[in-house]
């Protein structure tokens, strides 16, 4: 009977939306000329706003843990000054990472899940050179949004063709 009652009990407890999770290496476009807004929780109340200080070429790098449906949680960084805040940010389209480019000849594989094992969802017959909007994160692995020859292609990229690092193709 006591554990009826605990069942009970734990059936009204509010359970988080946000899962702690193996970091994603992400940054912030470095075209995006807009502030970033940090806040303490999603929808909560602002902690500090940063903008990439384009003169110093000092970009904005996010490793992030968590995510809600709109908002990810990140140690939000400058590559070169090292100036770092933790706090929530909201998704968008300046919100991504770079293929990792090792080969041209090598194509762009992106899975229909998180898994080299799930099947694959498209394979880009060029070179992607261009930023990658993350819309999702699960365990290191991004699920990405690009447009391709007027189409726009999802999938899930896997931590070995990821390239957050606004200076370097990673090759």
């Amino acid at each position: 009977m006591n554990i009826f009652y605990f069942l009970l009990v734990l059936s009204f407890l509010p359970f988080r939306t946000a899962i702690i999770q193996k970091p994603c290496e992400l940054l912030v476009n470095p075209d995006y000329t807009e502030t970033i807004r940090v806040y303490e929780k999603p929808e909560g109340n602002l902690v500090t706003t940063v903008a990439h200080d384009v003169e110093a070429e000092d970009f904005i790098l996010l490793s992030v843990t968590q995510q809600t449906s709109n908002f990810y949680f990140a140690a939000v960084s400058f590559a070169v000054s090292g100036k770092s805040y933790k706090g929530w940010i909201k998704k968008g389209k300046h919100i991504g990472t770079y293929a990792r480019d090792y080969d041209a000849a090598t194509p762009l594989t992106l899975y229909k899940e998180p898994s080299t094992y799930a099947g694959v969802s498209v394979v880009a017959s060029e070179r992607v050179s261009n930023f990658l909007e993350v819309t999702s994160i699960n365990e290191g692995w991004v699920r990405v949004k690009l447009n391709m020859n007027g189409r726009v292609i999802q999938g899930w990229l896997s931590p070995e063709a990821q390239c957050s690092n606004p200076y370097t193709t990673c090759n």
